[in-house]
């Protein structure tokens, strides 16, 4: 993915949903990717008010999303099972509808606090988060 192509997931898709769903305001979490955190991605967030949050390397304890991206592909591969792209694309949409939930999502991120804590407390090492 270029960065470019980055800054218009965040123009067309991510700003308007964020500002739909939380008025008041939101972060973003995102990782190292470079793509995420070039200089003309973070002109962009800076310009558009995103205000986001980045992971140390490597840390995908400290990645809500990443749980959600784990069963995604267990899914796919274990219950789905696609053999083209039209079933990897039906394949993903059923898992989104069918088993992401608000309390799912909420179970996830209520965690991280316990998980930044763990990191913290191992030196920025995995825990069991």
């Amino acid at each position: 993915m270029r960065q470019e192509f980055f800054v218009d997931i965040l123009k067309d898709a991510l700003l308007p949903f964020g500002r739909k769903l939380f008025p008041e305001g939101f972060r973003l979490m995102q990782d190292n990717d470079p793509k995420h955190s070039s200089l003309f991605d973070r002109r962009y967030m800076e310009e558009a008010g995103i205000h986001w949050w980045k992971t140390p390397p490597e840390s995908p304890d400290l990645n809500p999303i990443e749980k959600l991206w784990n069963e995604l592909k267990t899914f796919l591969r274990k219950e789905h099972k696609p053999r083209c792209k039209e079933d990897l694309v039906n394949g993903i949409l059923k898992f989104w509808k069918e088993r992401v939930t608000p309390a799912k999502c909420r179970k996830y991120i209520s965690n991280l606090r316990k998980a930044i804590l763990a990191f913290v407390e191992n030196r920025g090492k995995a825990t069991e988060y």
